[in-house]
């Protein structure tokens, strides 16, 4: 296809916007693909380079947006190896009511995870400088050695650490409103994931009953799906099931955080949103997955909900 000319356009229709939901280049970009495939026969079969130039972007944000459209269910792409060489065609679908439901809800959390994304990033290069001023401390504590005991204090210091911060269980069975009868198959990563939805809905429901106070019960349920997105991050499968019991303990302890003992912060900073969007409990809980921990910590949200444990995280990024 040749290079875009002076009167070449694209017609934006309506129900793009309206019940789409389509903005910026994924408009656009749809809205090429529709012009070329509205008669549900033709397909578009544009180069990457002419996409790009209409988008003003390069081969790769064209081809990656491109992608993008085809996952949510806006475009199918249809790809054919021609002398050896893949070639890609792209025709729009204009979804029903129920498949668009499907499409916003994918779109939605895929939002949600680039945005937890970021946020890791942010509190990640903030974690390496922490931990790189850590290294130095350590660096000149190690040389200090009491030659007569042969102790070597920053070991002593690294096994302080270890205790105080060693959390307590909440245990509890495990149980979702999915069956749990037996069965002579593995559970499939798919309904793993069904059951990890059905747990995060049924705590949003347990703090929407239990939390009196707006603000800290959406903090507290953003946190709780946070905690849910890093550990399958780090451990690569998804959190174990819990109870709606150990899921009521959960909720109690992350909305009610505070520093009874010393009294360096009011409970209400913890759940309050920074200049960058991210709350003391987000902090909390990324300072709580880069950590080194006791082989004996699975890392399970009933770990990091423990009073005296989530009192000492708060002082770390809250000032006195």
């Amino acid at each position: 296809m040749a290079d875009i000319k002076n009167d070449n356009y694209i017609a934006i229709q309506g129900f793009m916007v309206k019940e789409l939901g389509l903005t910026g280049n994924e408009l656009i970009a749809y809205a090429l693909v529709y012009g070329f495939s509205q008669d549900g026969e033709s397909k578009f079969k544009g180069s990457l380079n002419y996409v790009a130039e209409w988008l003003n972007c390069s081969k790769t944000t064209a081809f990656n947006l491109l992608n993008k459209l085809a996952d949510d269910g806006f475009i199918k792409k249809t790809e054919k190896l021609i002398n050896g060489v893949k070639f890609c065609n792209y025709s729009a679908i204009k979804p029903n009511d129920e498949e668009l439901e499907k499409i916003k809800a994918k779109k939605q959390d895929r939002k949600e995870k680039e945005k937890l994304e970021r946020s890791l990033k942010k509190l990640n290069t903030h974690s390496k400088n922490l931990k790189s001023r850590s290294k130095n401390l350590n660096e000149g504590v190690q040389k200090v050695v009491t030659n007569k005991n042969n102790i070597n204090i920053k070991d002593n210091i690294n096994d302080n650490i270890s205790k105080d911060n060693t959390s307590i269980n909440i245990d509890g069975e495990v149980h979702t409103s999915f069956s749990e009868k037996p069965t002579a198959r593995a559970v499939t990563r798919d309904e793993m994931l069904l059951k990890e939805k059905d747990m995060i809905d049924r705590f949003n429901n347990i703090c929407d009953n239990d939390i009196d106070n707006s603000a800290i019960c959406d903090c507290v349920k953003d946190g709780f799906k946070m905690y849910m997105q890093l550990y399958e991050i780090y451990f690569h499968k998804v959190h174990p099931i819990l109870s709606d019991k150990t899921l009521e303990n959960v909720c109690f302890v992350l909305s009610t955080i505070a520093d009874t003992e010393h009294g360096h912060f009011d409970a209400d900073a913890i759940y309050e949103t920074d200049d960058k969007g991210i709350t003391v409990l987000q902090r909390m809980i990324n300072d709580h997955f880069i950590r080194e921990h006791r082989e004996s910590t699975n890392y399970s949200i009933t770990h990091f909900a423990n009073a005296e444990y989530l009192g000492k995280l708060a002082n770390r990024f809250i000032e006195m």
